[in-house]
């Protein structure tokens, strides 16, 4: 196990804006990944953890770069998510956040920034 290539694993960094009402105003994400000492399929693991970085919220100012690190570890390949779990990931984080900082239910919060009709 310790010679074959794992999920990336991700450091996410973020800065957000957001109103009263708790709905997003915009969002800054860096990804960063860690490949291991090759870069197998590093570029569209990141690129797709860039794609799915909204989840299903509307993000009406956005600025989500990924940081692709090499490392002296194995080379971290593809797995069933592409990393688009890990993108989701950073996403929910920040309204987790968000939550927290304006003292509401987290699940009422993500209900007020999901894509819908007016949403922008």
């Amino acid at each position: 196990m310790t010679m074959t290539g794992k999920r990336h694993d991700f450091r996410v960094d973020y800065r957000a804006g957001f109103d009263g009402d708790g709905r997003l105003t915009a969002v800054d994400i860096a990804l960063a990944s860690r490949c291991g000492y090759s870069a197998d399929l590093s570029g569209a693991i990141n690129d797709r953890a860039m794609f799915h970085a909204d989840n299903a919220y509307c993000l009406p100012a956005a600025r989500i770069v990924t940081n692709r690190m090499k490392t002296n570890t194995v080379s971290n390949t593809a797995f069933r998510g592409f990393g688009g779990p890990q993108g989701m990931l950073a996403i929910e984080r920040v309204l987790d956040h968000m939550a927290w900082t304006l003292g509401v239910d987290p699940l009422d919060l993500r209900k007020r920034n999901l894509y819908g009709p007016g949403a922008i």
